[in-house]
């Protein structure tokens, strides 16, 4: 996958979040974690310009990911960016959007007939779907549209969902004999 589509696809999978965050009111925190999927959204494919490093190894794998959480955690909870009431939040938060921003791009890779070995060095197993090509201008293109729209659409649906309330605890466990309907 080219730039565009791991742009796309990084949208896609961030709006849900972005809807729930945008519902709790937590506005910084999906403007952080935007940043941070657009800033992981091609990341890996730095070691394009690295010699040393071939083109999806190591930078391709779930160690990455899990070193871009762990940096991406580490860097918001000293910032506090997100804004949650407690650090370990923000640590949580960010190192979720670092990980799973880099599993987006993977997720890019692993439809491609060149595919990714996410477990090496442990495992040298090569996964692929060999869905579409990396360079087909119009998958990328598509996915980048996709993502844009579905992005933009996010706070007029989390706007649309503020409209019926939140359930509560209470309000979501129904316990025995409490319906309408019931005989008992």
């Amino acid at each position: 996958m080219y730039f565009p589509g791991h742009v796309g696809i990084a949208l896609l999978c961030f709006t849900p979040v972005a809807i729930l965050l945008h519902r709790y009111g937590l506005r910084r925190a999906v403007r952080v974690g935007t940043v941070g999927f657009l800033l992981t959204a091609s990341a890996p494919d730095v070691d394009l310009y690295l010699a040393a490093v071939p083109h999806r190894g190591v930078t391709h794998t779930a160690t990455a990911a899990v070193a871009v959480g762990v940096l991406f955690g580490v860097v918001g909870a000293l910032t506090r960016a997100p804004g949650f009431r407690r650090r370990r939040y923000d640590f949580f938060f960010t190192s979720l959007v670092g990980a799973v921003g880099i599993g987006t791009h993977l997720l890019g890779d692993v439809v491609t007939p060149m595919g990714i070995r996410p477990f090496a060095p442990l495992f040298d197993a090569h996964y692929t779907l060999s869905l579409v090509r990396a360079s087909d201008p119009t998958v990328n293109a598509g996915l980048l549209a996709a993502g844009l729209t579905t992005y933009r659409l996010h706070g007029d649906v989390a706007r649309l969902l503020d409209r019926a309330p939140l359930a509560t605890n209470r309000e979501s466990v129904a316990t025995v004999g409490e319906t309408d309907n019931d005989p008992v």
